[in-house]
């Protein structure tokens, strides 16, 4: 068993059980009918095995679309209808030879909920600190992890000293099962704030 924490709870994990993927992030919504699907590579793995599933596997709900790549990467197919908006996904990436890759759950968001985040995006995208925050905190608030782990990373590598940004993006580095990056960053967040100003 492995443990890691999200948000300040522990959750412990088999060992044995694929990696959290990086994106989408697990228990995320997207929101895209069309997202990209990305996973930590393998050494030596010369291809991968990408499958979608509508719902969740282990109810055996039929099998979505299955994929190979030779990246650590996949874009949705252009060539496959759009997924469905207010529909729950699991994605598995297995290697051959090599087992079990990464396995996530994610969420599409409905039309008007991603709709609802585009003010949002826009915000995101201002050079302004203050702005790139609220778009962080708001799309964290909202589940949309991807969008606000991005912009946590950037404003921790923007603003390496200051302790407000470094526990949030601590928070995604261990949704992410990146644990040791993710006790760093609490301890760097913590040393910054003890220190005087």
């Amino acid at each position: 068993m492995a443990a890691s924490t999200r948000a300040g709870v522990s959750r412990v994990r088999d060992a044995d059980a694929p990696p959290l993927p990086l994106a989408p992030i697990e228990a995320a919504t997207v929101l895209t009918d069309r997202p990209s699907f990305v996973w930590t590579a393998v050494p030596d793995a010369r291809e991968y095995d990408v499958q979608l599933f509508r719902g969740d596997i282990t109810r055996k709900e039929r099998r979505g679309r299955s994929r190979r790549s030779a990246q650590d990467h996949r874009d949705y197919p252009q060539d496959q209808p759009a997924l469905s908006r207010d529909g729950m996904y699991t994605w598995v990436v297995s290697a051959p030879g090599k087992g079990g890759v990464a396995r996530g759950r994610f969420a599409v968001a409905t039309q008007d909920q991603a709709s609802d985040f585009d003010s949002i995006r826009k915000r995101s995208r201002r050079p302004e600190v203050a702005d790139r925050l609220l778009a962080a905190m708001l799309f964290e608030a909202g589940g949309v992890s991807d969008a606000s782990h991005r912009l946590f990373e950037d404003l921790a590598r923007q603003l390496p000293a200051e302790p407000w940004v470094l526990p949030a993006s601590a928070r995604h580095l261990a949704r992410l099962s990146k644990t040791e990056e993710a006790r760093a960053r609490d301890k760097q967040a913590q040393a910054l704030a003890r220190r005087p100003r």
